[in-house]
């Protein structure tokens, strides 16, 4: 259902770049693992390495956030 005045624009997903040290969800889990960001795809895909030592391809920017 629409509503007036109510339009539907998110806010812009934040980027990224090789070298950033992040935040993921390894495969969308509930668990945020830290990582490096290895490969840009995209504005919105990413390569993540984990700290672990395991590396992830495609990662959604919906499951990477800025290390804290």
């Amino acid at each position: 259902r629409i509503f007036p005045g109510i339009t539907g624009i998110r806010a812009p997903s934040p980027s990224f770049k090789v070298g950033d040290k992040v935040d993921a969800r390894f495969r969308g889990w509930r668990t945020f693992y830290s990582g490096t960001i290895h490969k840009v795809h995209s504005a919105s895909l990413y390569d993540v390495t984990y700290d672990a030592g395991y590396t992830e391809t495609d990662v959604s920017s919906k499951f990477i956030r800025r290390r804290r």
